[in-house]
């Protein structure tokens, strides 16, 4: 089955994972970091890279860092949890290209990129497929 991706327009509060979730034509608030698990299988990158499929999600988390955040209120009291960092999404293209959404322009708004995987200084960690459309 092929995937077709969906064309996107960024708005100021897409992040990494939105943008890929929007991408494929999936809801934008479907997942977080926390349970993707539930959505998708989970592949070693350097297992799989050769098999690279149009949507499939790259993530890149070896390297995640968890802090403690106060993220939302309640009552008035600030609740803290404890948040991760330090993660990223993108989604291959085909054809050796991938895209993704950042926020390294200063000030910081979500832009696009398209890059060649190998032209990457750290390959993906990981790559996602839905569950409901594995093959």
């Amino acid at each position: 089955m092929t995937t077709v991706l969906k064309d996107v327009t960024l708005t100021k509060n897409d992040t990494c994972l939105t943008y890929v979730l929007k991408r494929l034509g999936l809801s934008k608030d479907l997942c977080s970091y926390i349970n993707f698990h539930e959505h998708f299988h989970q592949y070693s990158f350097v297992r799989q890279k050769d098999k690279l499929q149009v949507g499939d999600i790259l993530l890149w988390d070896k390297e995640v860092k968890w802090d403690w955040m106060p993220i939302s209120i309640k009552n008035n009291n600030i609740i803290w949890e404890n948040t991760p960092r330090a993660f990223h999404f993108g989604i291959y293209e085909g054809n050796e290209f991938f895209s993704d959404c950042t926020r390294l322009v200063v000030p910081p708004h979500p832009t696009l990129r398209m890059r060649t995987i190998v032209s990457l200084q750290k390959t993906p960690d990981w790559i996602l497929r839905p569950i409901n459309t594995e093959n």
